[in-house]
């Protein structure tokens, strides 16, 4: 599973937002950010790093089925500039990733 500890940039409404990578989870090259997602599995495998990096404006979605308190749990994070940890659903390929579609997530939670 894929996650990123960072924080809230933006959040819209309909659900949508953009987060901006902690320490170990962004980069920087020529004056663009980018996002850097670590896979869980492969942290006891030291030689098989699996890392998932998109540029830092792109949209993670949260599901249609998502609770009211969730959603205001992101606005809190934003307002109080709290890290969150964002995990993308388990079913992620980052083979099929799209930049002009949001990446769905799975889980958020305080950090």
């Amino acid at each position: 599973m894929f996650k990123i500890e960072g924080y809230v940039e933006t959040i819209s409404s309909d659900g949508c937002f953009t987060i901006r990578g902690g320490d170990g989870y962004s980069l920087e090259k020529d004056e663009k950010k980018y996002n850097v997602f670590w896979n869980d599995e492969s942290k006891d495998d030291k030689a098989n790093v699996d890392v998932f990096i998109c540029e830092s404006s792109g949209l993670l979605k949260m599901p249609n089925d998502w609770h009211q308190w969730e959603y205001q749990m992101l606005v809190a994070a934003k307002v109080n500039h709290q890290k969150v940890i964002v995990e993308l659903k388990d079913d992620f390929d980052k083979s099929e990733y799209n930049s002009k579609q949001p990446l769905e997530i799975q889980k958020v939670t305080l950090k």
